[in-house]
């Protein structure tokens, strides 16, 4: 992935983390953060310049039906325009 990133032209990507209901509105908002953070920097670590990555941390406010199953980091493609 990170090969197809470095080799896309005018594409950026938005990595948005989420959380479960397990603890505080406060404390999910920083942990869906340091998920969203990890991808970044794992991404960056691979060659990705970071001025094609977007963090957006979104706890629990977000994301599957099964809150359960909202412990995840997802990867949308954007074309810039």
């Amino acid at each position: 992935m990170a090969e197809n990133i470095k080799n896309a032209k005018n594409v950026s990507l938005l990595v948005n983390g989420y959380t479960d209901y397990t603890g505080t509105s406060s404390y999910n908002l920083k942990l869906s953060f340091r998920r969203a953070r990890a991808v970044y920097d794992y991404l960056v670590s691979k060659g990705v310049d970071g001025d094609k990555l977007r963090i957006q941390a979104l706890g629990e406010i977000e994301g599957t039906e099964n809150l359960s199953l909202n412990r995840k980091v997802e990867i949308k493609w954007q074309i810039d325009e």
